[in-house]
């Protein structure tokens, strides 16, 4: 048996001993080399790209049943992945082969999609409708509770490095350090804060209650600038490598100076907004309730292509410098070449697909709203 094997094995006899019992081991994570994805989009950009991920065709490697519908998408990290379900329960599964590690419940109820952070995401993020509500850190090891910050965070959580980014509900944006929870600045926006913010090497992007698009800086919250798009953001902004910085609302997707706010240009599609967009060198992307996915030019805003689904688009796209995947309402994911929108590759699964897909760079995982997980990794 392989060192990986054993430990692989070794985690799940300590991880069945300790779910039995109730406590102990929330999952304990694996040192690996390869690419991971802690968070929703991957990363604190929000881009949803991973440059050496899978590309099409992918096979189904495995299967599992979780039993209610997700709450976001797929965590990997290293051996592991981690799905939380609306039970709401902790499930993980081992990547290779699909062997159920263990389950966890918790006694209150989740509030939003977890990330995970520090050293090989030893600690997991998760917003707790305790009294009063709370954003938690759980040692991933012993099970603990590292730290407390009251308030209500239903949005999903950003980690870059040592410090985590919150929006919530009652109008902060926080940068919070990982390790001991100390506050490291609090930016006083309009209430309530439901979408997660993004980040550039150093500004960090948030709607704030008031739908506006909020500027500020990564290391003091200092505010820069406020954009009205007419409209209210219903996206997740996404920074891109093109030096702008690209938001949805209905119908529309803006591209913006990232330090003026200026608008670079506007285009137009049809219907309601992914959570998210999906960004690379050659496309932004935007999928949306119209039953399709829309590719732009990220410097001219000029539209590629128009892919068409059979069912609404509401999950963030996610992809690779080639492939674009998205998940659809009727129950299929779908590979989306960069180049001309052609499906290369698609695969029907048992229901809807509400949330982003994640990767690693051999495998996509995605959990349908019938309660099943899948994991697909490339021929």
């Amino acid at each position: 048996m392989s060192p990986s094997r054993r430990n692989v094995a070794a985690l799940c006899l300590l991880l069945s001993v300790a779910v039995a019992c109730g406590h102990g081991v929330l999952y304990a994570p694996g040192a690996s080399q390869q690419a991971q994805w802690l968070q929703a989009s991957g990363d604190a950009g929000g881009s949803g790209l991973l440059v050496a991920g899978p590309e099409p065709p992918l096979r189904l490697q495995w299967q599992q049943k979780i039993g209610k519908p997700p709450l976001g998408s797929p965590l990997l990290s290293g051996e592991l992945l981690l799905q939380w379900s609306k039970a709401p329960d902790l499930y993980a599964f081992e990547i290779a082969t699909g062997t159920r590690v263990g389950k966890r419940g918790s006694d209150d109820p989740v509030c939003g999609p977890p990330a995970l952070a520090g050293e090989h995401g030893r600690l997991m993020l998760v917003s707790i409708l305790a009294d009063p509500p709370q954003l938690r850190a759980i040692d991933r090891t012993s099970g603990d509770i590292v730290w407390r910050q009251d308030g209500v965070v239903c949005g999903d959580l950003v980690v870059r490095g040592d410090t985590a980014f919150v929006a919530k509900e009652s109008g902060q944006v926080q940068a919070i350090a990982v390790e001991d929870g100390k506050i490291l600045w609090t930016l006083e926006l309009a209430p309530p804060l439901s979408e997660a913010p993004s980040l550039s090497d150093s500004m960090i992007f948030v709607a704030d209650g008031k739908g506006k698009l909020v500027a500020a800086t990564i290391d003091g919250g200092e505010l820069l600038w406020r954009r009205n798009l007419g409209t209210a953001v219903r996206s997740r902004a996404a920074i891109g490598p093109q030096g702008s910085v690209f938001a949805a609302v209905d119908g529309g997707l803006y591209a913006m100076d990232p330090d003026t706010g200026k608008t670079r240009w506007p285009a137009e599609f049809t219907g309601l907004p992914t959570a998210g967009l999906f960004v690379s060198e050659k496309v932004v992307a935007v999928g949306s309730t119209d039953r399709s996915l829309s590719a732009f030019d990220p410097v001219s805003g000029h539209l590629l292509w128009r892919c068409e689904t059979q069912g609404i688009v509401r999950g963030a796209p996610v992809g690779t410098e080639q492939t674009i995947y998205v998940g659809a309402g009727d129950g299929w994911i779908h590979a989306v070449d960069h180049a001309d929108g052609t499906i290369t590759w698609q695969q029907e699964l048992d229901g809807p697909v509400l949330t982003s897909a994640a990767l690693n760079w051999r495998s996509l995982a995605v959990t349908t709203e019938r309660g099943t997980t899948y994991l697909f990794s490339a021929k």
